[in-house]
């Protein structure tokens, strides 16, 4: 039983890593794309644009970059799934490019 626990924390704490290091990355994206930004948003700001707007502004950039992102991963993490079981099963000759559908 004890196994299985150790397993089971060690699986959760690489999964709250991992969401720590996803929030940061995040964090880091957005603030990267607001200091690109800040002489547009100082502009935007002195001809009137409301706070609100300069935020949705920001985010809504920073989402584009998120989806982005999130689509890929969800496209390709199925792909890399797969050749990594290819590789398990040792199939001599047969090399997985992640994209071929016949794997």
């Amino acid at each position: 039983m004890l196994p299985f626990r150790l397993a089971a924390t060690v699986a959760g704490a690489s999964g709250i890593v991992a969401a720590l290091l996803g929030v940061v990355g995040l964090y880091g994206v957005i603030a990267y794309l607001v200091v690109r930004r800040t002489g547009e948003i100082a502009i935007r700001s002195a001809l009137g644009a409301r706070t609100g707007a300069l935020l949705r502004h920001v985010l809504a950039t920073g989402g584009w970059v998120v989806a982005v992102g999130l689509g890929s991963g969800a496209v390709l993490a199925p792909r890399c799934s797969r050749c990594r079981r290819m590789g398990r099963r040792g199939r001599p000759g047969r090399r997985c490019s992640g994209l071929d559908r016949r794997a």
